[in-house]
């Protein structure tokens, strides 16, 4: 299967994927017109009762990235199957370039898992570790990026207006009248320095 994802400038999205026992996953990506995006990948728990997430790939910025989730891995690691494999990639570092990824990803059943180890695909270089959303609950975590980056276009927005005034021609008084009006309210929309955690 090969997926086609159009990432916006300051945005993120993923894709998911389950993983049963004696399955793997193989997955390419690559990032058109030698730009780069930043990838990870977590394994969610999808017992409804305890819900626990496992980094699988550290977030890494690439142009081309490959690799295999076996099931064996996640075994190794104690990982309870059926999991939710999740792809995020994310182009919040870039505020002016849209990334159009590929992600190609294939399943193979347990007697090719084997094969699979031993081809010259090249395998991730994973630190799993667990986080239980009870201790680290992902919606606290969106909220808090959400208020960053809201206060990042408030101040990208606030700097463009200045920039806009001063070019603004004397010959267009209501531009200029326009451009200070949108400058009055931002200036009185509040500027959030939480921390993400």
């Amino acid at each position: 299967m090969s997926l086609t994802k159009l990432v916006h400038e300051g945005e993120q999205t993923s894709h998911t994927e389950i993983l049963n026992e004696g399955e793997s996953i193989k997955w390419k990506l690559r990032v058109s017109d030698g730009y780069d995006i930043c990838i990870s990948i977590r394994a969610h728990s999808m017992n409804s009762v305890a819900k626990s997430i496992w980094t699988i790939s550290n977030p890494q910025r690439t142009k081309e990235s490959s690799g295999i989730i076996s099931y064996c891995d996640l075994q190794e690691d104690n990982i309870p199957l059926p999991v939710q494999i999740e792809f995020q990639l994310d182009n919040t570092y870039s505020w002016f370039s849209p990334k159009e990824c590929t992600l190609d990803i294939s399943r193979e059943k347990e007697n090719n898992t084997i094969a699979a180890r031993d081809s010259p695909v090249p395998r991730l270089n994973k630190s799993i570790s667990r986080s239980s959303s009870v201790s680290t609950p992902e919606s606290v975590i969106e909220r808090r990026v959400s208020e960053m980056r809201s206060s990042i276009d408030l101040l990208w927005m606030k700097h463009v207006i200045d920039e806009a005034l001063n070019r603004c021609p004397e010959q267009i008084p209501q531009l200029r009248e326009n451009l200070l009006q949108v400058k009055l309210i931002l200036d009185n929309q509040p500027i959030t320095s939480s921390p993400v955690i």
